[in-house]
């Protein structure tokens, strides 16, 4: 017998509104709400939790385990359930497989979350391996993941909502996350850095420090965001904090 009906949701006019919720939280980029409800959603809700915490680690700046929980997530997916896939990371040639032709609109809108974050983590992934300096790139776009992951998410800073399990774990914004300087950059940037190019040493504080120190390389991850051309992608929902991290950065670039 398939197992296909385990993974079937209610058509549209009768979804469950924890399912319509958990999805544009993550259309939206709210993966703490949509981490929140994926519990109450059954077997669907294991791809809903898997996407939702590949975005909370790409917030953190932890990239490889960021990919992994996108695969897992897409491995979750209809038509029927898929053994995880063996990808080491975004630049190999593994597909991830996120449904698309199916009538249903929750795993149709699923999947188009899926390809968004697979094209980004790809897409940086290809930056940073044909740059003349990788290093310098490195940093530059971990400065970028954290305005369009952290700075600009306006769910980085609202309060806690009742009954919400995340203040206690969310390790984006427990700490001195209004004091991120020299090593909490580095730090992200060297994660970045030895997913492409793990062979060839990590970031020092000369790099920081050649892109201008704080300012600097705030003023070169602007420049970056400035050129962007993806925030309104047809038939696809970008993150809040990616639209108006670009469009901020267009404005004063």
């Amino acid at each position: 017998m398939s197992a296909t009906p385990k993974y079937i949701l209610p058509a549209s006019a009768s979804a469950p509104s924890e399912a319509v919720r958990a999805v544009k939280a993550l259309e939206q980029g709210d993966w703490r709400m949509a981490c929140d409800l994926a519990e109450q959603l059954g077997r669907p809700g294991l791809a809903v939790r898997q996407l939702a915490l590949s975005m909370r680690e790409r917030a953190l700046g932890m990239v490889t385990e960021s990919w992994q929980a996108l695969a897992t997530a897409a491995a979750c997916c209809p038509p029927e359930r898929r053994s995880s896939l063996r990808t080491s990371g975004p630049g190999d040639q593994v597909a991830l497989r996120w449904p698309s032709e199916v009538e249903n609109e929750f795993w149709c809108r699923l999947g188009l979350v899926g390809r968004r974050e697979e094209l980004q983590a790809r897409s940086q992934w290809v930056r940073i391996e044909h740059s003349v300096y990788p290093k310098r790139t490195c940093l530059i776009e971990g400065c970028a993941d954290h305005l369009t992951w952290v700075f600009f998410d306006r769910f980085t800073w609202r309060a806690p909502q009742a009954g919400e399990w995340l203040p206690v774990n969310d390790r984006v914004t427990r700490g001195k996350l209004g004091e991120a300087g020299r090593e909490y950059f580095l730090r992200r940037a060297n994660e970045l850095f030895h997913s492409v190019c793990p062979l060839r040493g990590s970031l020092t504080r000369k790099v920081w420090e050649d892109l201008g120190a704080y300012r600097g390389l705030h003023e070169a991850a602007l420049a970056a965001l400035a050129e962007r051309d993806d925030a309104h992608t047809p038939r696809v929902v970008q993150r809040l904090a990616y639209i108006t991290a670009v469009a901020w950065a267009g404005q004063i670039s």
